[in-house]
């Protein structure tokens, strides 16, 4: 933070010198106007506009000024001249005064009925029409909006200046010298014109009402993450991305603003995600046989989108942005918008990325050597025989000390998670267009591997296709933008980063000498029973997945009369993916003489569609621009999952073939989901100053009874920009921007699945009577519960500083979540276990926001913008839920006022009790006590909630480009010693996998207990598995302060450099251009953290990756 306060006063300052060299200071005689301006350009940088009338002008003037202002030095100068001027930024209009014939007195205004209006043309530096634009008279405050030409008619005198704006666009003014005036847009280069997507529409930072931050496509495509959404991290406040782990594909928690439900589910407080305007869902399940490999039973179907075909994500946070969207936009909304193409000669570019990931970080575990002095110490201070080499009971309680290799040691870390996976990325595209027809067709290929040993990979092919049109006279407007994503992947059915940290370090060699797997026999078994599962033979066991997925989307817009246009989008989605899970018997201990293969198939279809036509209407009003919008929408989603488990398979060859199984079970899941809106909006923008958004909407869901299917939502948002008011303009000059915003709403959810108003059953195909499948409900039926609400409140402060080199932005927000959908427990005599009902309690979060953003240096061969955002949230119980709604999703000792998540509710530990050896806590009484009769949950109430900044920084020195991204994050984690990798005190014994019974440590683990009167960090060891005072102290100690430590971490996200080639380089190699880039992710992290990663923080579960890469892209 030391080094961001330097910066920033390095901004100021040299903001504050730029934006105050107004003031002219000039001595001479016999001047021409063009010396005198070209002086004040010189000393103050700003620019003079007018005809060539100036150059003509003979008229000379003598002075002496020092240190005068600029507007000041033009009165003096013009008084005598036949000009008058308008100031606009940094630019001076010059424009001719109007006179009579005698030249001596202005000409009055012809009456309104008498003057002949002025015509005008709107295009941008290529020459396309910008319809829409908004055409302003200074002088008469009269606007007027371009038509789908981009033409327009204004009321207008002679030497009037007229002010045109659009958004995306620097404003342009234009003096009034003719009837027929042509304004060429050049793209603003401020933040807050950056053309931001909003519900149904465009608006920018300036002008915008709600609260909405965009991440650009060029900052998601420089890293090399396969979901796109990661690439989001540290860069929106309050928002919270949490992967499940660092492999392709893994599903990923999405949270924005806290948690609008009590439910313990996940997705019931996740943003709602658009793609083109086509729903589309994070995560992606299957039913009871559904295995997606080495990530779990579920994926991420946001890594199905190319994250190189994304032009920008918005995030839309508040009532004002979210409420149009009715129930679904409660848990806020993320946006994201694909490439399209762009007028101009065909563009063709090609280039390939390459580079390698490996593990971030490793444990340091015991040797060989700790770890059997360990497993003896275990024996020796519960008065046990050690076991050795030379006992003759050799069973799984002991094979480390009796059978295997006192002598051999391995690093596990280096066998399971030691590869360096290589990374691949190759796209190509095509664009260009008229003004009339634009088109875009890529392709991407990408290709990673993971971690693990064995054959394995992760590729993804996408191609998509961008066509947008427009008729000659521009009242028919439509677009097109199709994509194709297909992804396999190849991967064992196990994460090894549990079995890298749990073997025991003289575990056996993976491989006999021969070359076949090795199980080291047991010599006192009759069978040959195994001594340990070899982690290769969980290599055996593989998934095969593979996804397709479809998205495709269209827009239609037609002006029935000048200015009210038709319009309509419609939206499809499909995602598809067939799975195979194989354990053969290869990967089986071959003295298990009946031990058979088994195999598992599914096929999982995920549909959405959306149909969404609109009227909007736009006129003048009281001086101001009116626009209104009606609109509805349709939308449908169905998913089916078919799975099969296939057992008994006698042949490793047949078990891709279901029909060969001898035993099969299935379970086949089918849900439909139909969901219809109506929705309105006005806006009032009054001279860019007042702005007023009102929004409605009535929703209507299948996930509802008859009678309670619909629900409404509104909002209501405003803003003041104070720094176009006059006062503002001449009394705080260093004001480039100020703007008040609020907003109130409501908003709401119906996450409660599908079908939940009927009483729905199940199937339990392992179990059955009578050679009949057990069917078993799900909940009783109830068609009375309804909407949950969510109702917004907000204040924002946007300011800007030196003509906006200098952005601050404060936000206020409060959420408060009622009428909560949930799962009230029913006794066991009422045939269910659970009803869906909503219950009576209040939740509420809360918080602040802050971003900073300084161009410290904006000069044409270098700039250097930094940026910074952090953000604040808080959530507390407003009121108590029925109780028996205590078992859902609630934990039993929240009180009022209290937060309801994001904290831990812990034992107080006192220490190892010398005397025992075992783990004491303080009870409820204040008594020390190993055994907590009298608990006392309340004693330590821990938040855990992450506290983040984000910092950015972009760099440019003539062709080369440094970007880098850092996130700072102050938090409380799970103290990996303390994980249930290393749970209980038994070296080789795991609480969660019985089956692992010989386990190794990490180092921090030495410190235990070994005699009376020692003061040790961690309890006495038994040698066994279970043992229950041990083992209660264990667990104990996992849910009590010890569990948790500082976990705070600054990590490098990102870091990119890129070189372009000079012109002339590209002219020689016959390119239209080349750039050179290199690119970091996650490539250094600084923390006191000693696990894994801080920010997985489970021991078992793969970290994120650190990822280089390097490449090359070319235009033709």
């Amino acid at each position: 933070m030391k080094l961001l306060i330097i910066l920033l006063t390095v901004t100021f300052v040299h903001c504050y010198a730029g934006g105050n060299a107004q003031t002219v200071t000039l001595s001479g005689k016999d001047l021409t106007l063009k010396q005198i301006f070209t002086a004040i350009r010189q000393q103050t940088g700003y620019r003079v506009m007018t005809n060539s009338m100036l150059d003509s002008n003979k008229r000379t003037i003598s002075l002496t000024v020092y240190e005068m202002a600029v507007a000041e030095l033009l009165d003096m100068v013009l008084k005598e001249q036949p000009f008058r001027y308008v100031i606009e930024g940094k630019t001076i209009f010059l424009s001719e005064k109007p006179t009579h014939e005698n030249g001596l007195m202005e000409k009055p205004s012809p009456p309104v009925e008498e003057r002949e209006p002025v015509h005008g043309l709107v295009q941008d530096s290529t020459g396309n029409a910008l319809a829409g634009a908004t055409v302003m008279n200074k002088r008469t405050k009269k606007t007027v909006q371009t038509d789908p030409k981009g033409q327009f008619e204004i009321e207008a005198d002679h030497g009037d200046v007229l002010v045109v704006s659009f958004i995306g666009f620097e404003n342009k003014v234009l003096p009034v010298q003719g009837k027929l005036l042509v304004a060429i847009m050049q793209v603003s280069r401020s933040p807050l014109d950056v053309v931001q997507v909003q519900a149904y529409g465009t608006t920018s930072r300036r002008i915008a009402t709600g609260n909405i931050l965009t991440v650009k496509g060029a900052d998601i495509a420089r890293q090399p993450v396969s979901n796109p959404i990661l690439a989001l991290s540290g860069r929106v406040p309050n928002l919270i991305i949490s992967p499940a782990s660092g492999l392709p594909n893994a599903p990923v928690t999405i949270q924005l603003r806290g948690q609008n439900s009590l439910s313990a589910q996940s997705l019931r407080s996740e943003p709602l995600i658009i793609v083109d305007g086509v729903p589309f869902q994070n995560t992606l399940s299957g039913s009871q046989f559904t295995s997606f490999g080495s990530v779990g039973a579920k994926i991420s179907a946001l890594s199905f989108i190319n994250p190189s075909d994304i032009e920008q994500i918005d995030v839309l946070t508040d009532a004002d942005a979210t409420s149009i969207y009715g129930s679904r936009g409660g848990n806020g909304v993320i946006l994201v918008t694909t490439k399209k193409g762009k007028a101009g000669d065909a563009r063709f570019s090609a280039g390939i990325t390459m580079g390698n990931s490996r593990r971030s970080n490793r444990l340091t575990l015991l040797n060989t050597e700790q770890y059997l002095n360990m497993r003896r110490q275990a024996y020796i201070m519960n008065n046990m025989e050690v076991p050795d080499l030379n006992t003759a009971d050799k069973n799984s309680s002991n094979y480390d000390l009796t059978l295997w290799d006192p002598n051999r040691e391995t690093d596990w870390q280096d066998v399971l998670l030691g590869n360096s996976t290589p990374y691949l990325n190759a796209n190509a595209s095509l664009s260009g267009g008229s003004s009339t027809v634009q088109y875009l067709i890529s392709g991407t290929y990408n290709k990673q591997r993971y971690i693990f040993p064995g054959e394995n990979k992760y590729e993804t092919g996408s191609a998509l296709l961008s066509i947008n049109g427009k008729s000659p006279n521009g009242r028919l407007r439509m677009g097109i933008n199709t994509s194709y994503t297909i992804n396999n992947s190849l991967s064992p059915n196990e994460d090894f980063s549990r079995l890298a940290l749990r073997l025991a370090p003289n575990a056996p060699a993976i491989y006999h000498e021969g070359g076949t797997l090795n199980w080291e026999a047991n010599p006192a078994s009759p069978t040959g029973q195994a001594s340990w599962e070899n982690p290769f033979a969980l290599l055996e066991r593989k998934t095969t997945v593979r996804s397709d997925n479809i998205r495709a989307s269209a827009n239609f817009s037609y002006e029935l009369l000048k200015d009210l246009v038709a319009s309509a989008s419609i939206g499809y989605s499909q995602i598809t993916t067939r799975n195979l899970f194989i354990s053969p018997m290869s990967a089986i201990d071959p003295s298990q003489l009946n031990a058979t293969g088994q195999s598992f198939f599914s096929n999982n279809v995920s549909r959405s569609y959306t149909v969404d036509p609109q009227l909007t209407w736009r006129t003048d009003l009281f001086g101001g621009n009116l626009d209104l919008l009606a609109g509805a929408s349709v939308q449908g989603q169905s998913s089916l999952s078919e799975s099969f488990g296939a057992f008994g398979y006698t042949s490793d060859a047949l078990l891709k073939d279901l029909g060969a199984a001898p035993q099969v079970g299935a379970d086949n899941t089918s849900n439909q989901y139909k969901y219809a809106a109506a929705f309105g909006r006005i806006t009032y923008n009054y001279n860019n100053r007042y702005i007023l958004n009102l929004t409605g909407r009535r929703d209507g869901s299948s996930r509802f009874g008859p009678g309670n299917q619909f629900g409404n939502f509104w909002s209501v948002g405003g803003a003041w920009i104070f720094s176009n008011e006059f006062v503002a303009r001449e009394h705080l000059p260093f004001l480039s921007f100020g703007k008040l915003r609020g907003s109130i709403g409501t908003s709401g959810q119906d996450g409660t699945g599908d079908y939940r108003y009927l009483e729905l059953y199940e199937s339990m195909p392992r179990i059955s009577f009578h050679d009949m499948t057990i069917l078993r409900t799900l909940g009783a039926a109830n068609p009375d519960f309804h909407w949950e609400s969510v109702h917004k409140l907000e204040l924002g402060l946007e300011l800007g500083f030196f003509n906006d080199r200098l952005l601050a932005t404060t936000s206020w927000w409060r959420n408060r979540a009622g009428d909560q959908l949930g799962d009230y427990p029913l006794p066991a005599t009422g045939g269910a276990y659970s009803i869906m009902r909503n219950m009576s309690g209040r939740i509420q979060n809360s918080g602040w926001e802050f971003i900073l953003t300084a161009k410290i240096f904006d000069e044409k061969k270098f700039s250097w913008t930094i940026s910074a955002n952090y953000g604040i949230q808080n959530n507390k119980l407003l009121s108590i839920p029925d109780p028996g709604f205590n078992n859902y999703g609630l934990s039993r000792h929240v009180t009022v006022g209290k937060p309801f998540t994001g904290f831990a509710l812990l034992y107080q530990s006192k220490g190892i009790n010398p005397a025992s050896g075992l783990y004491q806590f303080t009870d409820l009484d204040g008594n020390t006590t190993a055994y907590q009769y009298n608990e006392n949950w309340d004693e330590l109430l821990l938040d855990i909630r992450p506290r983040t900044v984000g910092l950015t920084s972009n760099i440019r020195w003539g062709s080369f480009s440094l970007d880098c991204m850092v996130q700072l994050t102050k938090q409380w984690g799970l103290n990996y010693l303390f994980n249930e990798a290393f749970l209980v005190g038994t070296p080789g014994g795991f609480v969660s996998e019985p089956g692992f019974v010989f386990g190794n440590m990490p180092v921090g683990r030495l410190d235990y207990w070994k005699e009376p009167g020692q003061s040790a960090s961690f309890q006495k060891l038994y040698p066994y598995y279970l043992n229950g005072p041990i083992e209660a102290g264990y667990i104990k100690a996992s849910r009590s302060d010890l569990a948790y430590v500082d976990a705070s971490f600054i990590r490098l996200r990102n870091i990119s450099l890129s070189w372009s080639i000079p012109e002339t380089w590209a002219k020689k190699l016959q390119v239209a251009s080349c750039q050179l880039f290199a690119t970091g992710q996650n490539l250094l992290t600084i923390t006191g953290y000693d696990g894994l990663d801080p920010e997985i923080q489970q021991s078992g579960i793969t970290p994120l990756m650190k990822t280089f890469t390097a490449g090359i892209q070319v235009g033709f």
